[in-house]
């Protein structure tokens, strides 16, 4: 019993991506003009930095028309949640310009969690690194919230 309890819990949690090392910019990342859907992107920032995420134009470059979205990593700013369309592609980077993760939209909705800086030392991963506990816990929706859009339960966590 105890095992499909866990099986179950397992179902309901999105698909999460652990990043572990800096990468090398790919210099191919670009964003699908085509309008494909909506997408959602949730970006859990469990790292001892604040993150940096950045839209890529259809020409592969980091954009200056999209500000970059701070994402802090103390407090309830752990975790943003950015709307946008199948086909963009993001990067992620540290505070220091290291990074972290290249991706595209290719599900109407994906989460990402982020718990490694390249300019880390090893002290301040361990002292600011989200427990397993901690990082389920802000998977759940806020039970007193909304469930919107009203009438539309699979769009619902």
């Amino acid at each position: 019993m105890f095992r499909s309890i866990i099986i179950s819990l397992l179902l309901l949690v999105p698909v999460v991506t652990c990043i572990t090392e800096c990468l090398e910019r790919n210099e191919d990342l670009r964003s699908n003009g085509e309008e494909k859907g909506a997408a959602t992107l949730r970006v859990f920032n469990l790292s001892p930095m604040a993150l940096f995420l950045v839209w890529v134009n259809e020409k592969g470059q980091d954009s200056s028309a999209f500000t970059p979205i701070q994402i802090p990593n103390k407090g309830g700013g752990r975790v943003h949640e950015l709307t946008t369309s199948i086909g963009h592609a993001f990067r992620i980077y540290d505070e220091k310009m290291g990074l972290l993760k290249e991706h595209v939209m290719e599900e109407a909705k994906m989460d990402i969690s982020i718990n490694h800086a390249c300019h880390d030392t090893e002290e301040n991963t361990k002292e600011n690194q989200f427990t397993e506990d901690q990082e389920m816990r802000a998977l759940v929706h806020n039970q007193e919230a909304p469930c919107l859009p009203e009438d539309e339960s699979k769009h619902w966590s």
